[in-house]
């Protein structure tokens, strides 16, 4: 349920982004993500006893969802518009690297971060790389002077 939730997250993520077309899209799900990492930290210890599975499963929906939707806003930005009609980019490649971080995020979340500081440091060390990626995504659109 709790993997179904999350893979679904992404799915309708990804769907609703790519409708938006070329909009930035970024913002909104680094926006969501953030909240929902904000609302598990003040809840997670707290909620009823019958409800663990929809709550754990809503919150995995709500960050596959701003996942999936920042993928497609990072995919846009790695690929600028003109390249789409381009056949000779490797549109994978960003899917790869995108890939190899999940990975490593994984392996390293569970297996060295998780039993070392603990759940709520995880989550706070989640909501700060949220607010830096936010912080970056706000740079990088800022326009540039050319000289």
């Amino acid at each position: 349920v709790l993997i179904g939730a999350f893979m679904l997250g992404l799915a309708v993520g990804t769907y609703h982004a790519y409708g938006v077309g070329r909009r930035p899209v970024e913002y909104m799900a680094l926006g969501l993500m953030s909240t929902a990492l904000l609302l598990f930290i003040a809840a997670y210890r707290t909620p009823l006893h019958g409800w663990l599975i929809v709550f754990h499963s809503l919150f995995l929906f709500t960050m596959g969802l701003a996942t999936g939707t920042l993928f497609v806003g990072a995919t846009n930005r790695y690929y600028p518009w003109n390249v789409y009609r381009d056949d000779n980019v490797n549109r994978g490649a960003g899917y790869g690297w995108e890939l190899v971080g999940s990975g490593l995020g994984a392996l390293v979340t569970t297996t060295l971060l998780l039993p070392t500081i603990g759940l709520a440091w995880l989550l706070w060390s989640l909501v700060i790389l949220v607010v830096l990626a936010l912080a970056g995504t706000i740079v990088s659109s800022m326009p540039t002077r050319h000289q």
